[in-house]
C-alpha cells in the first residue's frame, strides 16, 4: 500500500512509521521537518505545515493516510477536507481522554464524549481544560468531513521504548534506586498499551480497511497498580520497599495525577483505567506480556544519560518530603 503519514517524528508516530515500513508499505511522511528528520531514509518526506501547505499533497494519490499529529480542529479540518479524493482511507489517532466526565465503569465506544463549545473550534492553544473537547471535535471532523471510510483509534496510556513522558521509566528508575518508595493505592486498576502493539495494530487495521471508532488499551486481564509495581521490582531484582499513601494525602500535597506520580489517578477518576476494549480485541489488538515491555523500556532508558531528568515523576527530594509528612501522620 501507499501510505501517507501526517507527522511520524515523535513517539507513536515514529513507531507507526516503522511498523508500516516493516510490513513492506511505501511510506510518505508529511511534516515540518523539525524533529529527527533523517530517521527514516526508506520513507519519502514532504516538508510543509498541514494547516496551510496541504496543496503540496495534491495529486499524490495514496491508499491511506495515518494522522498521528492532529490536535486541533483547524489542523484536522485542513487535512480531512484537503485529502478527500486524494486518499482512500483516513485513520485518526485520538485519545480515550475524549470520554466525558463522569466516566462510567467499563466504558465502551458508546460512552458520551466531551463537547467543545462552538466558539472554541478555531482555538489553537491546547491545554488541560480543552484537550478532551478539542480531540472529540477532531474525531467529529474526520467522520463528517472526509469523503471516504475513516478509522478512529482512542488509545489509553501509551508506553514503551522512547516514551519521553516516562510513564514506566520513572518507576523503573525509582525502584532500581531502591529504599522507601512512595506509591499510590495498590488496588487502583491500571491499563496501558505498548506503543509497538498499538502501532502494528493500527497498520494492520489500515491494511484490512477497518472503519469506525475503537478504544485501544490493555491488558485484557485485570491489572492493579500493586501488581505492576511488584512486577517492576521482580524484573529489576531491586531492594525497594513500597509505602502506600492515600488519594486524600496526595491531593492535599498537590501531587499532580499521572505527571508527578506517573500512572496514578484518584479514585473518582479511575474508570479511565477500566476501558472495555472488546471491539478492538475482536479486530486483532493484542498486548505483549508486561515483563517484555518493562525490559525493553528499561533497556532504552539505560541507554539515555543516567543524569537525564525524567519528564514526569517526583524528584527524590520531593518524594522524601512527602514520605516524612506521611509518616508523621501515622500513630505511634
Amino acid at each position: 500500500m501507499k501510505i501517507l503519514i501526517l507527522g511520524g517524528t515523535q513517539f507513536l508516530g515514529q513507531h507507526v512509521v516503522q511498523a508500516a515500513l516493516d510490513r513492506g508499505h511505501s511510506v510518505t511522511l508529511f511534516n515540518r521537518g523539525q524533529t529527527d528528520a533523517d530517521r527514516f531514509p526508506d520513507a519519502s518526506t514532504l516538508i510543509g505545515d498541514r494547516t496551510c501547505d496541504i496543496d503540496k499533497l495534491a495529486g499524490g494519490r495514496w491508499d491511506a493516510v495515518l494522522d498521528t499529529s492532529g490536535h486541533t480542529p483547524l489542523e484536522v479540518g485542513a487535512t480531512a477536507h484537503g485529502l478527500s479524493g486524494e486518499v482512500g482511507h483516513y485513520t485518526f489517532v485520538s485519545s480515550a481522554s475524549v470520554l466525558a466526565q463522569p466516566v462510567p465503569s467499563r466504558p465502551d465506544e458508546s460512552a458520551p464524549v466531551e463537547e467543545l463549545p462552538p466558539c472554541e473550534t478555531c482555538v489553537l492553544d491546547i491545554n488541560a481544560h480543552n484537550y478532551a473537547g478539542m480531540t472529540a471535535e477532531c474525531e467529529r471532523i474526520v467522520r463528517d468531513s472526509f469523503d471516504g471510510p475513516s478509522f478512529i483509534v482512542r488509545p489509553g496510556l501509551v508506553v514503551g521504548p522512547e516514551d519521553v513522558s516516562d510513564h514506566f521509566a520513572y518507576w523503573l528508575r525509582r525502584i532500581k534506586f531502591g529504599g522507601d518508595v512512595l506509591v499510590s493505592r495498590p488496588e487502583q486498576p491500571l491499563q496501558y498499551i505498548d506503543v509497538r502493539d498499538l502501532s502494528e495494530w493500527i497498520v494492520r487495521s489500515v491494511e484490512s480497511g477497518h472503519e469506525g471508532t475503537f478504544l485501544a488499551t490493555g491488558p485484557p486481564e485485570l491489572l492493579t497498580m500493586g501488581e505492576f509495581l511488584s512486577e517492576c521490582r521482580r524484573a529489576l531484582e531491586a531492594e525497594a520497599f513500597f509505602t502506600c499513601v492515600d488519594d486524600e494525602f496526595l491531593l492535599e500535597a498537590q501531587v499532580e495525577p499521572l505527571r508527578d506520580l506517573p500512572l496514578w489517578i484518584p479514585f473518582d477518576q479511575e474508570n479511565f483505567m477500566t476501558l472495555n476494549c472488546t471491539a478492538a480485541e475482536e479486530k486483532g489488538l493484542r498486548c505483549r506480556p508486561l515483563p517484555d515491555t518493562l525490559h525493553d523500556t528499561d533497556s532504552w532508558d539505560m541507554a539515555r544519560p543516567w543524569n537525564l531528568p525524567t519528564t514526569g515523576g517526583l524528584s527524590l527530594e520531593r518524594e522524601a518530603e512527602l514520605l516524612d509528612r506521611w509518616m508523621s501522620r501515622l500513630p505511634l
